[in-house]
């Protein structure tokens, strides 16, 4: 269960990061889209822009989400827990931000903030995850807790 958690850990943060580049093309589009003749915007050029980090926007939290139970199923360390926890937090706040921002725009700013928060978190736990190696992970365990290995 151990190795599905690191491998999940990864694929959490390699997600994020696609996440992050989805919102790089969709802002990328917009401009180009405007720059176009006759110079102007329709909110189905914003949506073609925006689907697919919208779409993909759905799968993260969802990866996200089940870091939680993988976590306490591969019995890692506290820590590794608490980090499962917040980037779970973390990416159901980004879903009401995101909502949020487009009620009420000013509020959109703290949507990138967060998904900054979020790739520093998910890059952590990635980090400790592939640095510590199968053989560190039994040694972080605390009294009474068993790491299982896979």
């Amino acid at each position: 269960m151990r190795i599905v958690f690191r491998w999940w850990a990864a694929i959490v943060f390699a997600a994020v990061l696609v996440q992050i580049a989805f919102a790089g093309y969709a802002a990328f589009y917009v401009v180009d889209k405007v720059d176009d003749p006759p110079k102007t915007l329709t909110s189905d050029q914003v949506e073609h822009g925006f689907n697919p980090h919208s779409a993909f926007g759905y799968l993260v939290i969802l990866l996200g989400i089940v870091l939680v139970p993988l976590a306490f199923g591969a019995r890692v360390d506290r820590m590794r827990k608490k980090l499962s926890v917040v980037i779970a937090v973390l990416l159901v706040i980004q879903f009401f931000l995101a909502v949020l921002g487009w009620s009420w725009a000013p509020l959109g700013f703290l949507h990138p903030l967060n998904a900054l928060a979020i790739a520093a978190v998910t890059g952590m736990l990635a980090r400790i995850e592939w640095r510590s190696g199968p053989t560190a992970a039994t040694a972080t365990a605390t009294p009474g807790e068993t790491v299982g290995s896979d």
